[in-house]
């Protein structure tokens, strides 16, 4: 299994800015339920066997029913998820297999008016039209060879770089 780069390491100033950004996510208006489904279909979306098992033990640990965990695959069929729960999912969904023409209207409207408060960011960060940033990235060296796919995501409709929620 070939090294991976250790990105606290390598870079160690944008690790902090990460890791800040992640603190500032788990201090933001987004409840952790959500934030547990959003971590646990990202991860089935990719295909990380080891980042599933920890983030349905977390949600589990959290509270959350595991007839709802079962219902995860299938949340758009489910009458277990609500409103604002549907909508970060499906910008999960659209962020892990993001298409080429952008985030859907639809999508991003939904995101907008269910998951974003007054004095949020909002589902835009803004930056440069060309990056791309990888918002669950499994940076484990499990990972290596094992044909899992990564989350992504880009540019969203007005040029705006978009992240997860």
């Amino acid at each position: 299994m070939a090294q991976r780069v250790n990105y606290a390491q390598q870079s160690p100033a944008l690790y902090k800015k990460f890791s800040e950004f992640n603190l500032a996510i788990k201090e933001g208006s987004i409840e952790e339920s959500i934030r547990d489904l959003v971590a646990i279909r990202a991860s089935q979306i990719n295909g990380c066997a080891f980042c599933l098992d920890m983030h349905v033990k977390q949600a589990k640990l959290h509270g959350e029913r595991e007839l709802r965990l079962y219902h995860l695959p299938t949340w758009r069929e489910s009458t277990l998820f609500v409103p604002r729960e549907r909508a970060a999912l499906a910008w999960t969904e659209v962020l892990t297999k993001i298409p080429e023409q952008g985030v859907p209207d639809d999508i991003y409207e939904r995101v907008r008016t269910q998951l974003v408060r007054e004095g949020d960011l909002g589902p835009d960060v803004p930056g440069d039209g060309d990056q791309r940033v990888e918002p669950h990235q499994c940076r484990l060296p499990h990972r290596a060879g094992l044909g899992g796919r990564r989350a992504r995501a880009g540019q969203g409709q007005a040029g705006r770089l978009v992240g997860a929620v």
